[in-house]
């Protein structure tokens, strides 16, 4: 692995042009909707909880997300926002410039749903179409886990 990481490193400084390839791999790889299909915590994997709900991340070329989920069987229980976004370095940056009037009243409690909230998580591309997106929960790394639709 070590080595690797040295050549990586040598390359991006010979090359300027590897690490921007690199990156536009990255955002193109994004693009599509993606699903929450569990979560890693404390290295166990998790189904979701509750298995009414779905979670959708639509990204688009031109850098626009939009995150909606609902409950299966309750109708209007439903929050939908949308956001630019960027892929860098195996960082994602969100920030919120949507949000549907529409939305169920408790959505404003989730982060996601609040207008100019921006956030930054590491992003891990991984084998089977899934990504991972690394975030904290009481200081440990908690993965929301996203499969390929």
């Amino acid at each position: 692995m070590r080595n690797w990481i040295q050549w990586f490193f040598v390359l991006s400084l010979l090359c300027p042009g590897f690490t921007q390839a690199s990156q536009l791999l990255d955002e193109e790889r994004i693009i599509g909707t993606w699903k929450y299909v569990g979560f890693i915590y404390e290295d166990h994997r998790y189904s979701p909880p509750n298995p009414k709900l779905h979670v959708l991340f639509t990204f688009s070329e031109s850098h626009n997300l939009r995150l909606y989920w609902e409950y299966e069987g309750e109708p209007g229980n439903f929050c939908e926002s949308r956001s630019s976004y960027l892929v860098k370095d195996s960082f994602f940056r969100k920030e919120t410039y949507w949000l549907n009037p529409d939305n169920h009243f408790s959505c404003g409690q989730d982060p996601d749903m609040q207008l100019g909230k921006v956030t930054t998580n590491r992003i891990f591309f991984q084998p089977d179409n899934e990504l991972h997106l690394l975030m904290a929960l009481n200081g440990k790394d908690f993965f929301y886990v996203l499969k390929r639709q």
